[in-house]
């Protein structure tokens, strides 16, 4: 079987029902490698933009305070998609969010639980999340 970037790049989009984004460990991103402009070992060669605005909401519930954001899924394959890949990362940090599923999304509630408020790890936390959702929306498009 074929990569879903290989799918989607080749235009095959009727082949995409048979990929099973639930199974997948890797993140599109890093199987797009040889085809980015990018050297993905090295953050600083990376574009950023500063000017974005917080896509996250910042929260204060009696003495926690956490981000939080939902994310809005177009079938149940994307959204599994989202919570391996949310899972492993989270896995890697040893940092797990809260995630409430209703139906297509998924409200991500992110503290940490130590001290109920934001830390680093939260915010790196946050924008990793944002990406692999950019990801699974790039595939949406096609």
């Amino acid at each position: 079987m074929k990569s879903l970037v290989e799918l989607v790049m080749n235009g095959q989009k009727n082949t995409l029902k048979e990929f099973n984004m639930s199974g997948s460990e890797n993140s599109l991103v890093k199987s797009l490698r040889g085809n980015f402009p990018y050297n993905f070992d090295d953050d600083n060669s990376l574009p950023v933009n500063i000017d974005e605005k917080p896509s996250w909401d910042v929260v204060q519930n009696n003495d926690i305070t956490y981000l939080n954001k939902t994310y809005r899924f177009g079938t149940t394959k994307h959204m599994l998609y989202f919570i391996n890949e949310a899972i492993e990362l989270s896995k890697k940090h040893s940092h797990f969010p809260e995630m409430i599923i209703k139906e297509n999304n998924i409200e991500v509630n992110l503290f940490t639980k130590d001290i109920f408020d934001v830390t680093d790890i939260d915010l790196s936390l946050s924008k990793s999340f944002d990406e692999i959702f950019e990801e699974i929306k790039l595939v949406y498009k096609r």
